[in-house]
């Protein structure tokens, strides 16, 4: 999938591990949820992976749908037996931490993306 600034869905890209990376780009908010989650919902029905991974290291938002749609992704992958992980940079990782879901969803804070 190509990158566009109405698209922040950057791509999916296998590795060696079976893992699919499912990287946001931009916000994760309003009319966009609704286009990711047909898309990832494409994703893992299509998918033969082990692991998913969510990575918000070039995002730059999110609101209440998209924290909705990372819940039913990572809903979708347990009734798979997928592992499931978000890796976000410092700013989405602080919105998960002030609405708890970093007690409820996998997710760590990527290094890379600290400024």
């Amino acid at each position: 999938m190509s990158s566009t600034s109405d698209n922040p869905l950057t791509g999916m890209q296998p590795d060696e591990v079976l893992t699919c990376k499912l990287e946001v780009e931009g916000d994760l908010s309003g009319r966009k949820v609704k286009k990711l989650e047909e898309e990832f919902t494409e994703a893992l029905t299509a998918m033969t992976y082990k692991k998913v991974i969510l990575s918000f290291t070039s995002a730059n938002n999110i609101d209440s749908p998209g924290l909705a749609l990372c819940i039913g992704l990572y809903k979708e992958c347990q009734k798979k037996n997928l592992e499931f992980e978000i890796v976000a940079n410092q700013e989405i990782f602080r919105i998960f931490k002030i609405v708890n879901l970093d007690r409820v969803l996998p997710i760590k804070e990527s290094i890379d993306a600290r400024k």
